[in-house]
């Protein structure tokens, strides 16, 4: 591993428990957690074995598949005209694992990749029999599936535990206040939803993306095989490159609320509402927020009866509910 970012290793065997690792925020790698699993003894195999596997757990329903072609790109993206480099396709999983063959034999130059459908939606007792405990964690398991192919430097707003049960794959790991160097793009046009980093990680141009090599130096990279796992914490960006013919990864997403609202849908209203107002009502604005949101605390509103604070009570999910309501009139 080459790292300038403090990745903690640890070995399966020697482990208790993640309650604690997940815990502290950090990023951290468990070699070997998932070596258990079936999934990733029958990637040991033969593809035609594992295909087996797959498709005795499948449901009949089709995927949303990304196509590309390598001759374009390695990476799900934009191409030069700040278009998406692929297009989707509703596919079984059949057709899935028969595309992503033909591209790895060589029949084809496609890009074959499903990006994180729930398995238990698109799986029978998949996630029964190959599953992690991550304790009361209220989690959504998902499953990639694919042949060589690039995800972008991204961030996601749950936690994150990937892990990898067939092939290999690199990730390469940025603090959540790198944002600014990683020169992320559109927040609306998006290839899986979350904004990008524009900047290839593995070949930058240095020339047009300048400051990157101020996140490149608290980055790390490091290489998984299958049966390791990877903790990405809440807001931390990401690149993640499959590097084998064919590759599975598993992960789990939680949230410490599960019933808050979505800060990017806060972000964007504020650039509706406030990022173009005049230089000193957007001053005013700052220090709204600072008040209410970014510097409150469970003291801040105490001059307020308890049973009169509304809104501004600590959260729960009655409240969330609420809220919500209290938006609908409110936003037009």
């Amino acid at each position: 591993m080459t790292a300038t970012l403090d990745i903690s290793e640890y070995d399966a065997k020697d482990l208790t428990g993640l309650d604690e690792l997940v815990a502290t925020q950090k990023p951290f790698v468990v070699r070997g957690l998932i070596n258990h699993w079936p999934l990733k003894k029958m990637g040991e195999g033969s593809f035609e074995r594992l295909s087996e596997y797959l498709l005795s757990h499948s449901e009949a329903r089709k995927m949303v598949t990304h196509i590309g072609n390598y001759s374009s790109a390695e990476h799900i993206g934009y191409n030069d005209s700040m278009e998406m480099n692929f297009r989707t396709e509703e596919l079984d999983l059949n057709s899935v694992l028969e595309r992503i063959k033909h591209s790895y034999t060589g029949d084809t130059n496609e890009l074959v990749y499903v990006s994180s459908v729930e398995i238990k939606k698109y799986f029978r007792n998949l996630g029964d029999e190959n599953n992690v405990d991550l304790g009361d964690r209220e989690t959504r398991a998902g499953i990639w599936i694919g042949s060589k192919n690039t995800v972008p430097t991204h961030f996601d707003f749950p936690d994150n535990l990937a892990c990898v049960a067939v092939g290999k794959r690199k990730f390469t790991l940025f603090p959540p206040e790198q944002t600014r160097n990683l020169y992320p793009g559109p927040l609306d046009n998006t290839p899986a939803g979350r904004s990008i980093s524009l900047v290839d990680t593995e070949n930058p141009d240095y020339e047009a993306f300048p400051d990157y090599i101020d996140a490149q130096s608290v980055s790390a990279s490091v290489e998984l095989e299958a049966g390791d796992a990877i903790h990405i914490p809440s807001m931390w960006w990401h690149s993640v490159k499959a590097t084998s013919d064919f590759n599975i990864l598993v992960n789990y997403w939680w949230r410490d609320n599960s019933f808050s609202g979505e800060p990017d849908a806060a972000l964007i209203h504020a650039i509706l509402a406030i990022r173009d107002l005049p230089e000193h009502k957007k001053k005013i604005w700052s220090d709204m927020f600072s008040h209410y949101v970014f510097d409150c605390t469970s003291e801040t509103f105490d001059y307020i009866p308890e049973d009169a604070k509304g809104i501004l009570a600590p959260l729960t999910p009655g409240l969330a509910a609420r809220i919500r309501n209290f938006l609908r009139h409110v936003i037009n």
